[in-house]
């Protein structure tokens, strides 16, 4: 019996198997949504509960059942599918644990890291001499970094490297260790990159504090965007009294709602944001303690929205998936290409694009031909945007007529909170 037949038989075999899984699974779903119709309030807890518990493999079945709903029953379903992506997202924001024990040079030590966490390494110019005493055991990955640059005298270079890579570099003298002026809260680490101090004599409402940091996550972890309300911010004084944020002015006064934004890139791990405090008093040398929560906004399950084959489709046709709806508005020759239009609209309870809408530019979509060739557009236009949709054109070099259109996308975004404490912050 050859390799290659035991290998494709091992194969076939895991298949089998996970399709009995997931059969079961749907049966499972299918049976506790019919629970969820029950007017005992105990029996639909139940079934939520269990339903939520099953996870990720029982989204489509949901999806499947939610198409064939009544309006409240819908509205349920929708709600335990929101859940499950809230747990699926914090699990994945979660930190990698690493091993490193011994004495080891930076270049191994780097080398096996990679081995535990999906990262690869970089490093620019010459690392300190000697070699690195390492003792950690299930640490978190961020931890593990900032324990090897400290001994190593290094930084990370906040643009170097590829998308899944980190780039380190030489510090400076006198620069200060990170363990113990970092915060890490499940895959991510917030420090304090600068702080300014500034007065303006024309306007002394500019007058202030402000404290940037700098926020780097895991590569695994895919953030949009993120998001730090101003009212989470709490600052206390060497003297144990609380420094005031500074909250931007609006026509009712401070607008004590206001949320600090970044929009971030899928490629670096890293974005930096400043906290307005009020100009803090020079006889303050530092900051005792500063909290606050920065929440991480990361697309939920990506969904397909299938159309078919164009050549068939007469008008248009939408396709709803959960909280999301995409409808295609036609074809149009324009000169040598052909465009696609697409109109994609949310749930305004759940309204992804309410504050951040850049993202969605990213999403996949493709005509796929008979033999299964995917051609992707090679631009696009956008042509409307509203509150809670946004019409894009797509333009390709085939004819859509002879293909069928897909496109993909996530119907939610799940927020992740990521709680900080960073403590002695000297003043300047």
């Amino acid at each position: 019996m050859s390799k290659c037949f035991i290998v494709a038989l091992v194969f076939g075999l895991m298949i089998q198997t996970a399709t009995v899984a997931q059969e079961k699974i749907d049966k499972q779903v299918k049976k506790l949504v019919t629970q969820l119709k029950s007017d005992d309030k105990e029996t639909v807890s139940d079934a939520t509960e269990k339903l939520i518990e099953l996870g990720v493999p029982a989204l489509d079945t949901l999806e499947q059942s939610a198409e064939l709903a009544n309006d409240e029953l819908k509205k349920t379903l929708v709600s335990i599918r929101d859940k499950i992506e809230q747990i699926q997202g914090e699990k994945k924001a979660k930190s990698t644990t690493v091993t490193l024990e011994g004495e080891m040079s930076l270049a191994d030590a780097l080398k096996e890291l990679s081995k535990q966490a999906k990262t690869t390494f970089t490093v620019q110019g010459e690392s300190a001499e000697g070699k690195l005493e390492l003792s950690m055991k299930d640490v978190p990955f961020w931890n593990a970094i900032d324990e090897i640059m400290d001994q190593a005298k290094m930084q990370l270079s906040a643009y170097g490297g590829e998308n899944g890579q980190l780039s380190l570099v030489r510090r400076p003298e006198d620069f200060e260790d990170f363990i113990g002026r970092t915060a890490y809260s499940n895959g991510f680490r917030v420090v304090i990159k600068r702080i300014e101090t500034s007065v303006d004599y024309d306007d002394p409402t500019n007058d202030g504090t402000n404290i940037r940091l700098q926020i780097n996550w895991e590569s695994q972890i895919k953030p949009i965007a993120i998001e730090h309300s101003l009212k989470d911010i709490k600052a206390i004084d060497e003297y144990k009294d609380e420094i005031k944020v500074r909250f931007p002015i609006g026509p009712q006064g401070p607008d004590k709602e206001a949320v600090m934004s970044e929009t971030v890139q899928s490629d670096i791990p890293v974005t930096e944001m400043f906290l307005p405090l009020e100009l803090i008093d020079r006889k303050i040398k530092q900051i005792d303690k500063l909290t606050g929560t920065i929440n991480v906004l990361m697309p939920g399950r990506v969904e397909t929205f299938d159309f078919g084959n164009v050549g068939k489709i007469k008008g248009e046709k939408k396709v709803q998936k959960a909280r999301a709806a995409v409808t295609f508005l036609g074809t149009e020759k324009n000169d040598e290409l052909q465009s696609v239009g697409l109109n994609i609209e949310f749930d305004e309870n759940a309204n992804p694009l309410a504050l951040h809408r850049g993202w969605i530019l990213d999403n996949e979509v493709y005509l796929e031909d008979a033999k299964g060739v995917k051609h992707k557009p090679i631009g696009s236009e956008q042509t409307l945007l509203a509150e809670n949709k946004i019409n894009i054109n797509y333009f390709f070099e085939v004819d859509p007529a002879e293909h069928k259109l897909v496109y993909k996308s996530p119907v939610k975004l799940v927020k992740i909170p990521v709680k900080y404490t960073l403590k002695k912050i000297i003043l300047p």
